[in-house]
């Protein structure tokens, strides 16, 4: 959201109010037709050159796509505008509205909503004739269709440099002979808060391999990433050495880089309310050779990390917590923001690392303050 402020949002503002204060535009809609010659004319380049930088800067494929599409169609409706003031309200944001249920169908058709109010407050204020804006809906929603079907979310074999210098797929096409290769990832079971390492071994020199994670949150809400890696002379990929090759879910040199880049099905935030698997699989053009699955344990279950739950109920209210045979550390007290409540998970994750921990409630709950 801040690449298309920053590159798009900003710039096609600051244009349009200069041409406003300089009188060369009646107002900030462009609502003169012959003024939008212009304005597209404008705005096509801004387009074009923030697809640009989005593409060098290795951008998601959704922003880069997006932005290719959204271009195709501004130039559509310069087009279009020679014969019909189409309406750009509204054909950016139905295009907007079918390019968001990638992302949550609840948002999609809540922006389809919004976008037909603006289609009628259009007409209402004698901006548009009705045929501008159905004109401009269809062509929104065509643009939104070809958008959903560029993305496939977590099957996209990622463009990479290989090291012939030439651009391919994550395949192994200038490799005579491949291997399928070993995974190794240890530890098998850890804290959320914990690094994995994982390792691929017994590849060709300079072989490629996708590695994948998934997992499904306590709400069932299914998460995914991939990454492009090329094995060094010796066969290895070391996530912890090496970075991914282009458009794989991050980029940079990060250990855990497959953990933090996942992807949801539904855009909410990921759901850790109990041990949940992840499954990591290698993959060789597009075959997956391997696969190891691990835990991610939370810090829920108080009997299993050996904690000591005391509640106190006197002077003051509260839980204090203690690890069994933990070293001394200092004690941590816990207070709520303004609803006043219990930190369970907080005092529990922190019992866990050693520290004692009390928990207090200051209000509203027997003689303390309401």
């Amino acid at each position: 959201m801040i690449t298309i402020l920053l590159l798009i949002i900003v710039p096609i503002a600051i244009w349009i109010f200069l041409k406003v204060q300089s009188g060369k535009y009646t107002d900030a809609d462009v609502s003169n037709k012959d003024e939008r010659v212009y304005f597209y004319l404008a705005l096509i380049p801004i387009l074009l050159v923030s697809s640009l930088i989005t593409y060098i800067y290795n951008q998601p494929n959704y922003i880069y796509n997006g932005i290719i599409i959204t271009t195709i169609l501004i130039f559509a409706c310069y087009l279009i505008n020679y014969f019909s003031k189409i309406s750009l309200h509204v054909s950016i944001n139905s295009y907007l509205a079918v390019s968001l249920f990638l992302f949550s169908p609840v948002l999609s058709i809540t922006w389809l909503i919004i976008t037909m109010i603006i289609g009628w407050s259009r007409i209402h204020l004698n901006r548009h004739s009705k045929s501008d804006v159905l004109l401009g809906f269809i062509m929104g929603i065509l643009a939104g269709i070809v958008f959903l079907n560029t993305q496939n979310k977590f099957n996209y074999i990622p463009t990479v440099q290989i090291k012939n210098d030439e651009f391919t797929t994550c395949e192994n096409s200038t490799i005579n002979e491949v291997t399928n290769g070993l995974l190794e990832v240890h530890p098998k079971e850890s804290f959320i808060d914990e690094p994995v390492f994982i390792t691929a071994f017994k590849l060709e020199p300079f072989q490629n391999a996708v590695i994948r994670v998934k997992s499904t949150d306590s709400s069932g809400n299914k998460w995914e990433s991939f990454a492009c890696y090329q094995a060094n002379e010796s066969g290895i990929i070391n996530l912890d050495l090496q970075e991914p090759l282009n458009q794989s879910s991050y980029i940079g040199r990060h250990a855990m880089g497959l953990f933090w880049s996942m992807k949801p099905e539904r855009l909410e935030p990921f759901q850790y309310g109990t041990n949940l698997d992840f499954d990591i699989s290698l993959e060789i053009d597009h075959v997956e050779t391997e696969k190891v699955t691990i835990t991610r344990k939370t810090y829920h279950d108080l009997s299993s990390l050996q904690i000591i739950k005391a509640e106190i109920r006197d002077d003051i209210i509260g839980n204090f917590y203690q690890k069994k045979d933990s070293k001394s550390k200092p004690i941590i007290v816990l207070l709520g923001g303004s609803g006043g409540n219990f930190q369970n998970n907080k005092a529990t994750y922190l019992a866990a690392k050693g520290y004692p921990v009390l928990d207090l409630k200051y209000f509203g709950d027997g003689h303390l303050p309401e």
